[in-house]
């Protein structure tokens, strides 16, 4: 009996190791958010497929409601609007507060960048 209890003391303890904190702009795709907090975002966003060009990031904005209106932030641009989705070009450093703003369902990269 008391292997058992150590295995899974030890397997838990592996477990928790690998898990990571949770991130803290959960309405922000994960590619978006490492891209927040890389240190040459240029680099990373070729190597994670977002379409990145002096410092703003092409996304789309998931709306709650149709009548949402997507957020009024410095340097954000928006550049299509179909009902609910927004696609927008943003400042890197702006990305956590779109997300954390009132309206937004979820910030994430396009599928493929749909040019106005």
């Amino acid at each position: 009996m008391p292997l058992r209890v150590g295995f899974g003391l030890a397997f838990f303890a592996a477990l928790a190791s690998c898990l990571e904190p949770p991130q803290p702009c959960p309405r922000l795709e994960d590619r978006l958010y490492r891209l927040t907090i890389s240190q040459d975002p240029e680099a990373y966003a070729r190597q994670a497929g977002l379409d990145y060009s002096q410092g703003r990031v092409r996304v789309v904005i998931e709306l709650e409601s149709a009548e949402a209106r997507a957020p009024q932030l410095p340097g954000l641009a928006v550049e299509a609007r179909a009902e609910r989705p927004a696609q927008a070009l943003v400042p890197v450093e702006r990305l956590c507060e779109l997300a954390a703003a009132n309206g937004v369902r979820l910030v994430r990269a396009p599928a493929q960048p749909v040019l106005p």
